[in-house]
């Protein structure tokens, strides 16, 4: 909705993911349960758009042909799977049984930079023609 309002989806991309990396920032503050499953539903509410904008924002980019070959997305979710294990797998040496901080700081620094790198994503033509609500009815 962020996105179709504002006009941009590399704008709607840049605030969730800003939102949720000042949400990883407040989970160096948590001393409970409840604070604690508050920000990171607040969190998960900020990060569940990213990975649908980010990909309109693949497909959208993508030309047919680049360079005469077809263009494959699976290749963009597979190395974006593989970024996941192997973060998954890093985090897991990083920390210990008393101190998870470092799963926070790379959270939030690894989304710090997806915030920023947006800006280097390219921008997205318009739709020739805007369909309302109405339209679909």
């Amino acid at each position: 909705m962020l996105a179709d309002r504002a006009g941009s989806l590399r704008f709607a991309l840049a605030v969730c993911t800003a939102l949720a990396a000042a949400w990883a920032a407040a989970l160096l503050w948590v001393h409970s349960f409840a604070l604690l499953l508050f920000i990171a539903v607040l969190q998960a509410a900020s990060l569940a758009p990213t990975t649908s904008l980010a990909d309109a924002l693949s497909v959208n980019a993508a030309r047919p042909r680049l360079a005469g070959k077809e263009f494959e997305y699976g290749w963009i979710r597979g190395s974006a799977s593989l970024a996941f294990i192997f973060g998954t797998l890093t985090a897991g040496q990083l920390i210990s049984r008393t101190d998870v901080t470092p799963i926070i700081w790379m959270n939030l620094s690894f989304l710090v930079v997806a915030a920023a790198s947006t800006a280097l994503l390219p921008p997205v033509a318009p739709p020739l023609h805007h369909h309302s609500p109405a339209d679909l009815l």
